[in-house]
């Protein structure tokens, strides 16, 4: 099951969860942000960092999907902040010669 495509019933679970004792983290503001090239194909392990004003707050890496999820109460973001800002940037990694 992919909570992400049924977000909704993910956060209807957590919100009846009564199983052992977990890290509980506020994951009920969430951006999903998708990274593509010039072609529009999605991009992979593209480095992705979040920014609130001029303050850096999340730095994460997209999946094969080309897409990163940022989860600014998780982090402790003021819920002041109301505007982010994302900056994308395509890592190559070098290759060992075969």
């Amino acid at each position: 099951m992919d909570d992400n495509a049924q977000w909704d019933d993910y956060l209807l679970y957590r919100l009846n969860y009564a199983g052992p004792p977990v890290h509980e983290r506020d994951v009920n503001e969430r951006y999903v942000v998708i990274v593509h090239d010039q072609q529009g194909r999605p991009l992979l392990d593209a480095g992705v960092t979040f920014y609130a004003g001029d303050e850096a707050i999340f730095s994460g890496r997209s999946y094969a999907t080309g897409q990163v999820m940022f989860f600014p109460k998780a982090l402790g973001v003021s819920d002041q902040v109301t505007t982010f800002r994302w900056w994308p940037r395509k890592t190559t990694s070098a290759r060992k010669p075969h």
